[in-house]
């Protein structure tokens, strides 16, 4: 009943200063799948391009991404499309903030095992944030989702809560 494949990916992003505001960028790279059991393969593109603009202290971004992406509920491999905005606005001297974004994801299976499972789902986030310290912010937090499956129809999931987010800033020398 197990299904063993060999996924690889290789990408590179380049990003271009358009103006001190504004910067513009690129993915490009090479996706392989192989199913070991069959000994199919496939190989296909992945690329993207998105775009961020500050107006002030806010930051506007939006992108889109194509990928070949590992299906590891159904076995094989999904070609992901993916289109999303975001924006952040930070005040009280940065030490609070608000960001919000959108996404639409659409999966489509690449390799039909013996699902041919189509996927498309809806995002949407909103969260107000507090730096408590340099390594701790405090953030309440709305995600709504919305997916279409031909497997199970629609599901609608929505999160509210509050979550502690730390890190730890490192410094290559």
């Amino acid at each position: 009943g197990q299904q063993m494949f060999d996924t690889q990916v290789a990408a590179a992003t380049a990003e271009y200063l358009v103006t001190e505001n504004t910067r513009i960028r690129g993915l490009a790279g090479i996706a392989y799948l192989r199913v070991s059991d069959t000994g199919e393969t496939r190989t296909g593109p992945s690329y993207g391009a998105g775009i961020s603009h500050k107006v002030r202290q806010a930051t506007l971004d939006a992108s889109y991404e194509r990928s070949f992406v590992p299906s590891f509920g159904f076995g094989g491999m999904t070609a992901s499309q993916e289109t999303r905005a975001s924006l952040s606005v930070p005040f009280m001297q940065g030490r609070m903030y608000t960001s919000g974004s959108i996404a639409y994801r659409q999966n489509e299976p690449v390799l039909a095992q013996s699902l041919p499972i189509e996927l498309s789902s809806w995002w949407t986030n909103g969260a107000v944030g507090y730096g408590v310290a340099r390594w701790l912010r405090v953030e309440v937090f709305l995600t709504r989702t919305h997916q279409e499956s031909s497997a199970q129809g629609n599901v609608d999931r929505t999160r509210v809560g509050v979550q502690f987010v730390t890190l730890k800033p490192v410094r290559i020398h």
